[in-house]
């Protein structure tokens, strides 16, 4: 074969594999080991090997040559979900021509944060760009949310913080507290509600108002302070509420970690709505004692569900917050109800509002004792009522509507 036989052959097998190339990426189309040259100058066609002693390797077209063979090669996605959920159609495998738009899991009470290349979460990753040939190993990064779905007589979670009275006012506090938001933007508009930041203040500064609100949410929503910012220009006003909120990620994943290594040994698919709350209510009452000494001290952790679940010491805050935790995990309606010097539960059970009072179904002796009563277990408004004619259990129904419901 003479040498411009040789030159002419080269250029057409590098005009043929260009042609494959733009056809491959285009279409998509799957082509195994189309063409290769290896370094004992052989050339592999669909397989079929031709030899050629005389033909001297061209490393800029064996170069061509093993890019287009690697186009077709299968690079894996391995999701790390950790309790997570991908939908069916995640991809699994991708070509180094595609691009890879990645999924969005689902955890039941959580927000999903993102894709994450390591599992320190500091390298995030949103896509997979065209070129890649890497093998991933994803890691979701999940955020706790305690949002409830609950309807309720007043508070309904309708997520509109347009205001144009004082019930939505408040109602917008609820949601903007329920949804977890750290920041919640109410809008006024002057035109259509003259008396809005007036309005504003006076529920702001009404302090049994602002926590009942409050008492409506999951404890992990609720917060240990709020303040506000307003922005006023031409005829409407913004109003930020600035959320702190009582529970640091630590804590709530301390508190769920005690929770479920609890709930592996009880099987709750065969277990009544009561029997659940009867559950709950014994658990928290069995591994705590009241803490009279926090209970003075009016701080310290006795006073959430960190407390109760971890510490196994609390005040009827901590008990209360307990309670509606682990009612929330059954997904039974319930909310937190205050006189303004104690706090219980008031839980939702075939369609009526009962009260729960853990804390004092948990007596103080003298001995030092433990005792578990049933006195102040789902019982009417009523009955409460006859069986503490102290201030104690002493609440405003207008604020907790659902203790009429009984």
């Amino acid at each position: 074969m003479g040498v411009k036989v040789k030159k002419i052959l080269l250029i057409l097998i590098f005009c043929f594999i260009i042609a494959i190339s733009f056809s491959l990426i285009l279409n998509n189309n799957k082509i195994d080991n189309l063409v290769l040259i290896n370094e004992s100058n052989e050339i592999f066609i669909n397989n079929n090997v031709q030899k050629d002693k005389n033909l001297k390797s061209n490393k800029f077209i064996t170069n061509i040559l093993f890019s287009i063979n690697r186009l077709n090669n299968n690079h894996t996605i391995n999701y790390v979900l950790n309790g997570g959920i991908n939908p069916n159609n995640a991809i699994t495998t991708y070509k180094m021509y595609e691009e890879v738009t990645l999924p969005v899991p689902t955890k039941k009470n959580a927000i999903f944060m993102g894709w994450y290349i390591d599992s320190d979460y500091k390298n995030k990753i949103t896509k997979i760009d065209k070129g890649n040939e890497e093998n991933y190993n994803l890691y979701a990064k999940w955020e706790f949310n305690a949002k409830r779905n609950y309807e309720y007589s007043y508070y309904t979670n309708n997520n509109d913080y347009n205001i144009k009275n004082k019930d939505d006012i408040k109602k917008a506090i609820y949601n903007g507290l329920n949804e977890g938001n750290n920041t919640i933007t109410l809008y006024c508009a002057y035109n259509d509600y003259h008396d809005c930041l007036n309005d504003f203040y006076l529920i702001y500064d009404n302090n049994y108002l602002m926590s009942s609100i409050s008492n409506y949410v999951s404890p992990y929503n609720r917060y240990s302070s709020i303040r506000y910012r307003i922005n006023i220009n031409n005829n409407q006003a913004k109003i930020y509420l600035d959320i702190t909120k009582k529970y640091t990620e630590k804590e709530i994943k301390e508190i769920e970690k005690k929770i479920e290594s609890s709930l592996k040994k009880i099987n709750l698919n065969k277990m009544s709505d009561e029997k659940k709350i009867k559950w709950a209510h014994d658990f928290i009452i069995n591994r705590n004692k009241y803490d009279e000494i926090a209970a003075k001290k009016g701080t310290g952790n006795a006073y959430s569900a960190y407390g109760a679940i971890v510490g196994n010491k609390a005040t009827c805050q901590g008990y209360s917050e307990a309670m509606a935790i682990l009612l929330d995990k059954f997904n039974i309606p319930n909310i937190m109800i205050s006189s303004g010097i104690h706090i219980w539960n008031l839980v939702n059970i075939n369609g009526k509002w009962l009260h729960l009072d853990a804390t004092w179904d948990d007596p103080i002796t003298s001995n030092g004792a433990q005792i578990r009563d049933y006195d102040f277990y789902l019982i009417s408004s009523k009955k409460l009522s006859k069986l503490d004619n102290s201030n104690n259990h002493e609440f405003n129904s207008n604020y907790y509507l659902e203790s009429l419901m009984n």
